[in-house]
């Protein structure tokens, strides 16, 4: 995936489901259907680690990070130094020192663009994994 240490990418999607009978407007994507949102980590074989798909449309993708047993896990991991184990992720994810994610707006040719463009190599397969 581009750097050491990487043993997935985090990304959401929606599932589309028929129109629910309570809390409708939870379910109501900005796509304009209505759907769950699928929190999905992926390893390099494009190979689901770990699946969240319990989430209202609405819920924003942090809160779903934030309420799972892979946060806790990644920090417990981080906190007793097992080793440099990362996940790969968007802007939208929230700066944790186990997420990888890229630099916005990283001048041409510098470290930040290199980086940014090797982060972004590796994210792809979690676009590869929902196609």
């Amino acid at each position: 995936m581009g750097f050491p240490g990487i043993i997935g990418a985090i990304d959401c999607t929606h599932i589309a489901i028929t129109t629910p009978h309570e809390h409708e407007e939870q379910y109501f994507n900005h796509q304009e259907y209505h759907s769950l949102k699928v929190h999905v980590i992926c390893d390099r074989n494009l190979r689901a680690i770990n699946v969240i798909a319990r989430f209202p449309a609405r819920v924003h993708d942090q809160f779903i990070l934030r309420d799972s047993i892979i946060k806790q896990e990644m920090e417990r991991l981080h906190r007793e130094r097992v080793g440099d184990l990362y996940l790969i992720g968007n802007s939208g994810n929230a700066l944790e020192p186990w997420i990888l994610t890229p630099i916005t707006n990283a001048a041409r040719g510098t470290p930040e663009a290199l980086y940014t463009e090797t982060h972004c190599r590796g994210r792809n397969v979690i676009e590869r994994f929902f196609e």
